[in-house]
């Protein structure tokens, strides 16, 4: 405890000298994937995101093999809307948010498989047949919904000494976009590009376009973030908001100067400290 004439807790004397030693940034908004590939849900403030980032991508659809499914395969995933219901969420497509499916926090479902994420192994749960039918019928493939068993899979991070808990992401939990990184690759595509194409977690405004290459840790509304690595981009940053059909931008300018050993770059991951 510290006191300087009032009381000030220890908690906040750590983010007042966190914020004197490294830059804090305005996040612009906040966003869950509950399913893998499949639409957002949106937060204003930080500490929603943080009370639901457990949801995040803690879904996912899989195929006959068990393997993952996402855009790659499905573009028309990018069509699927998503939104915070009661005790869960509401899956729909556009102009037809009364109809659609609905996912329970607290799932009953206790039957249990191994699917693959990428090279990855994991255990997971088999969501209801209902649910995934939904999912089969719309997309005339099957496709069966699974959901993720807390602390089933984890990713250590040698270089940082910390093993964390990870649900359905990719490898990392938090993908943050700097919001001026976005506006100058946008200033050289002469074309429509929405910042949503990205799915990032945590879209911030930073100092600079790419200030976030030189930066290890820094502070989105007071919280701690440290960066993990830059986000090699792929193809599904080429599908536009509710459109199934990939166009050929922003990878095309994106390869043209942010390429670093065949890997193209836009945005980082990091996590909470």
């Amino acid at each position: 405890m510290f006191a300087t004439g009032h009381k000030v807790t220890s908690f906040q004397w750590i983010n007042t000298y966190l914020s004197s030693i490294m830059n804090e940034y305005k996040g612009i908004s906040y966003s869950i994937f509950p399913i893998k590939s499949c639409g957002e849900v949106r937060f204003p403030r930080i500490a929603d995101f943080l009370q639901m980032k457990k949801w995040d991508r803690n879904w996912m659809l899989i195929d006959d093999k068990n393997q993952f499914l996402t855009q790659r395969e499905i573009p028309a995933l990018n069509i699927l809307k998503t939104k915070l219901a009661d005790d869960g969420f509401h899956i729909y497509e556009p102009e037809k948010i009364h109809e659609g499916i609905k996912i329970n926090f607290d799932s009953t479902e206790s039957q249990t498989l191994i699917s693959k994420i990428w090279a990855s192994e994991v255990q997971v749960y088999l969501e209801s047949k209902e649910l995934s039918n939904w999912f089969s019928e719309k997309f005339h493939k099957s496709i069966r919904l699974v959901r993720a068993i807390q602390g089933e899979r984890k990713k250590t991070i040698a270089s940082k000494n910390i093993e964390l808990d990870l649900a359905f992401e990719d490898g990392y939990p938090v993908h943050l976009i700097n919001v001026k990184s976005f506006a100058e690759l946008k200033d050289r595509i002469h074309d429509n590009l929405f910042i949503e194409q990205f799915r990032a977690s945590i879209i911030y405004d930073g100092n600079k376009p790419y200030s976030e290459d030189l930066e290890e840790e820094f502070l989105v509304d007071g919280v701690h973030f440290r960066k993990v690595k830059a986000c090699v981009r792929c193809i599904m940053i080429n599908l536009p908001p509710e459109s199934d059909h990939f166009l050929k931008e922003p990878l095309k300018t994106l390869s043209s100067y942010r390429n670093f050993g065949n890997s193209v770059h836009f945005g980082i991951y990091a996590f909470q400290v």
